[in-house]
Formats: structure tokens, sequence, C-alpha cells
């Protein structure tokens, strides 16, 4: 079982889409839409207002050249799953993926697809 945190989305987007330069607020918001959560109910829990979780949205979205929050959600699970599926198929990765779970997932998680 995998658990997504923020810091793993933004890992993924990194990854993924080196030329983005997604800043932490960015990732943040794509993380919090990607567990569920409203923009409305992101700026509560990060005590911003709601307009700054709007443009950190937007921001994003541009930065990675989609046109809608359902788009940008499935390209960040897309990714994260490409991810997962390389780490678990490629036993000369074995060092990356012990490097990439130690670093994102909590201890006893294994990586797997």
């Amino acid at each position: 079982m995998v658990f997504l945190t923020a810091p793993l989305v933004g890992e993924v987007l990194r990854i993924f889409n080196p030329d983005s330069r997604t800043t932490p607020g960015e990732e943040r918001i794509i993380y919090q839409l990607r567990v569920g959560q409203t923009v409305a109910d992101a700026a509560r829990e990060d005590s911003v207002g709601i307009e700054t979780k709007r443009s950190q949205l937007k921001s994003a979205m541009q930065k990675l050249s989609v046109g809608r929050q359902s788009e940008l959600t499935r390209v960040v699970t897309t990714q994260l799953l490409q991810l997962l599926y390389a780490c678990d198929s490629f036993e000369s990765s074995t060092e990356i993926t012990e490097s990439f779970v130690s670093k994102y997932l909590d201890p006893g998680v294994s990586l797997s697809v």
C-alpha cells in the first residue's frame, strides 16, 4: 500500500515535469485535490484565502498544460502509477527504488502495483 503525501506528489511532478517548476503551494493544492478536497476545503485547512488556492491551482494547471481540474488529477495519478510500475518492474533500479521508498513512504510500506 502506498500513502499519497504532498511531498510525494511534488517529487512525481519534478520527475515527470522537470521544466514545470511547480512551487510547494502548487504541489500542495494538486495533492489536496487528488485526495478529494475542494479548493475551499484546501484554503480552510491551510488557513489561507480561497483566492490564494485558486491562484495556485490556476498557475499549476498552466505549468502542466492542462485545462481542467479533473485532467490535472488524472495526469498526476497517471504519473504516480508510471513511477510505481517502473520501480516495481526494473530489478536494476533497486537503489533508486530503495531511495524513493525511504524518502517518501512510511517505514514498513511495500511498493507494489
